[in-house]
């Protein structure tokens, strides 16, 4: 199910391959996103004011992890993402466990910035290629905001009823 770009054809699954992973995504927090346990809560693309970055998912759990999953559809987004201000400076992002989700193979295990986990979207699903290991500073504020505008948001409601698959 690959092309000749390296790039695995997500149009099979969606119309929309960059939402229909981000929705993956929020899945995966929801089901097992955690190493502690699954996500209580978890939305794609939380779009505030308050910060420059955009998660295209993240996931909150009770003991205070939080999962950012960033989705990817090809090489050139993935190369553009590593030159982000809060991606050159880590203590400015958010999620203290960080994730690419990518079609299999668009991206090499070698290539994921340290401390980031890598998964892979594949025919059958999700596949962990390399478990993230914790950010030791984050952008307290930014996750906060992210967290503010999940709660006071009608557009995020749906988050009660999205259960894993």
């Amino acid at each position: 199910m690959t092309n000749s770009t390296g790039m695995t054809d997500l149009f099979k699954f969606s119309d929309h391959p960059h939402d229909f992973l981000c929705k993956e995504a929020v899945r995966w927090l929801l089901g097992k996103g955690s190493r502690y346990g699954k996500c209580k809560v978890a939305a794609y693309e939380v779009n505030t004011l308050a910060i420059s970055e955009t998660p295209d998912a993240i996931g909150f759990s009770y003991n205070g992890d939080r999962l950012l999953v960033e989705c990817k559809v090809s090489r050139s987004d993935f190369l553009r993402d590593k030159k982000k201000s809060f991606r050159k400076d880590p203590g400015h992002g958010i999620g203290c466990f960080r994730y690419y989700l990518v079609p299999e193979g668009l991206v090499a295990y070698d290539e994921i910035p340290d401390r980031w986990g890598l998964i892979y979207r594949t025919s059958k699903g999700l596949k962990m290629i390399k478990r993230s290991s914790p950010f030791p500073e984050v952008n307290r504020r930014a996750e906060i905001a992210c967290m503010v505008k999940m709660l006071r948001s009608k557009e995020y409601e749906f988050l009660s009823i999205i259960q894993p698959s």
